[in-house]
């Protein structure tokens, strides 16, 4: 986890150990959020407009929401991912720099991932998307664990509160993340982002509340 050739809260790469766990195949979409808040149909972005595609302006407090109620409905404990799980989920176990493996997201003209196409935004969409993709686009570039749009396409929400320093004192086993913060941890880049950013270590944060047309979740099923 971690890459010491990344950003300074990246570092120290180090080994983890993740029990076990199941992680949705996809980011959620509007039609399953709406099921929880139909108000939601109202803040669909213009980016993300469609069913099938991902479901941003979510707040963080709203995704965590959202994972109470499917837990009641199904049963189960829902939640979301803590970072390490999320990590694990997008990079596997063999150090691999994007989820797909270590070729950059557009390399040799192949587009491996819903990303931003640098400054000259008359290039963007040569992926396919001018925005968001739908949640199940990019399937042959999933993750070892089989996850789609684990890098681009939107910003996620994890668990853990942010450091820029906690992996220097983070537990080995089954890492939470610090116990105060005022932002969470968002991981995977977006559609708008540089090929750099979608790298599996890369980290990001964001208020609580915050909304936008980048941000959205997948969820994590606790084992029995």
């Amino acid at each position: 986890m971690g890459s010491d050739s990344g950003e300074d809260d990246e570092r120290p790469a180090r080994s983890v150990y993740v029990s076990t766990f199941y992680m949705a195949r996809h980011e959620l979409d509007n039609a399953r959020f709406e099921l929880f808040d139909p108000d939601h149909a109202s803040r669909r972005s213009r980016h993300s407009p469609g069913d099938a595609f991902p479901a941003v302006n979510v707040r963080w407090t709203e995704a965590a929401a959202y994972c109470r109620w499917l837990s009641v409905r199904t049963g189960r404990a829902v939640r979301l991912p803590t970072e390490a799980e999320w990590e694990k989920a997008a990079r596997g176990d063999d150090g691999r720099v994007f989820p797909w493996g270590d070729e950059p997201p557009a390399e040799g003209g192949i587009f491996r991932a819903n990303l931003g196409q640098g400054e000259d935004r008359s290039a963007w969409g040569s992926d396919g998307y001018r925005g968001c993709s739908p949640v199940t686009a990019f399937g042959e570039f999933a993750s070892p664990s089989g996850c789609l749009n684990m890098a681009g396409n939107v910003w996620e929400w994890c668990a853990d509160r942010y450091s820029a320093t906690s992996y220097m004192r983070a537990e080995r086993r089954n890492p939470v993340g610090p116990s105060a913060g005022d932002e969470r941890v968002l991981r995977g880049g977006s559609w708008s982002s540089d090929a750099d950013v979608l790298r599996a270590a890369n980290r990001s944060r964001g208020s609580e509340l915050l909304r936008d047309v980048n941000i959205g979740f997948r969820c994590v099923l606790e084992t029995p």
